[in-house]
């Protein structure tokens, strides 16, 4: 397990999640988000406004410090490795999401479903009403896998690369 420290260019940098910097809060969190499948740990702190979601950030490696202590400690109780991740399959994906407490495993396979998960990888512009993508976002979003943050969006869930073995079967 390596550790990184995010380098912000100052000491004692922290980074702001908020809607009012979507392009800088969800290119950090797809930093943090193939950070966290690559299974590093990055040292980071910050703040996380009050229209963010914090519960769907909870798969991600939790941060040092927040601007709500307690906010903090509950995403470090809440983390652990493979929370919520997606694997790819010939014309469709596998999702495990168990950010809320109970596992759920869905499969996408709808064309337009996919190729949101390929285009939303990166930070990028929601599609208006009527738009081509903008009814999948919409369902991906509600599904709580795709974060909408001002007039951009990402996909939470990180791509697993590694098939995970309990000890106990080894």
């Amino acid at each position: 397990m390596s550790t990184d420290v995010l380098d912000t260019g100052r000491t004692g940098a922290r980074v702001q999640l908020s809607p009012r910097f979507p392009d800088a809060s969800l290119g950090f969190l797809r930093w943090l988000r193939e950070a966290t499948a690559a299974g590093r740990h990055p040292v980071w702190s910050g703040s996380v406004g009050a229209d963010v979601e914090i519960e769907l950030l909870y798969h991600l490696v939790p941060p040092q410090s927040l601007n709500h202590p307690g906010d903090a400690a509950r995403w470090r109780d809440a983390f652990r490795p493979g929370l919520c991740h997606y694997r790819k399959g010939l014309g469709f994906l596998t999702v495990y999401d168990a950010r809320s407490g109970s596992a759920v495993r869905e499969v996408v396979d709808h064309p337009d479903e996919l190729a949101v998960f390929e285009l939303y990888r990166d930070p990028c512009q929601l599609p208006e009403r009527g738009r081509p993508l903008y009814d999948a976002v919409a369902r991906l979003a509600r599904r709580r896998l795709l974060l909408p943050m001002g007039r951009w969006g990402l996909i939470l869930p990180y791509r697993a690369t590694r098939v995970s073995i309990p000890l106990r079967f080894i």
